[in-house]
């Protein structure tokens, strides 16, 4: 056991921190984690509801939605 200790502790001493920053802080690490990240996040919207709640979209009016709405709320002013 202390062979693998004292092998991952000289691999961390003979690289320094200004090494390890550039790494973290390039592309070469943010790269691969948006080219996974953004499937895996794909697939948890999967497990989302089915239609999307149109609701808070207030930029964007979908046809479709806003002709359902206009016959809930005729049926509603009937009523």
């Amino acid at each position: 056991m202390s062979k693998a200790v004292s092998a991952v502790s000289a691999y961390f001493l003979r690289y320094s921190r200004k090494e390890w920053m550039d790494y973290f802080l390039s592309t070469h690490f943010w790269g691969p984690v948006a080219n996974w990240g953004l499937p895996l996040a794909a697939l948890a919207d999967l497990k989302l509801l089915r239609y999307f709640n149109h609701n808070f979209l207030h930029i964007i009016e979908d046809p479709i939605v806003k002709r359902e709405r206009l016959i809930e709320e005729a049926g509603d002013n009937a009523s």
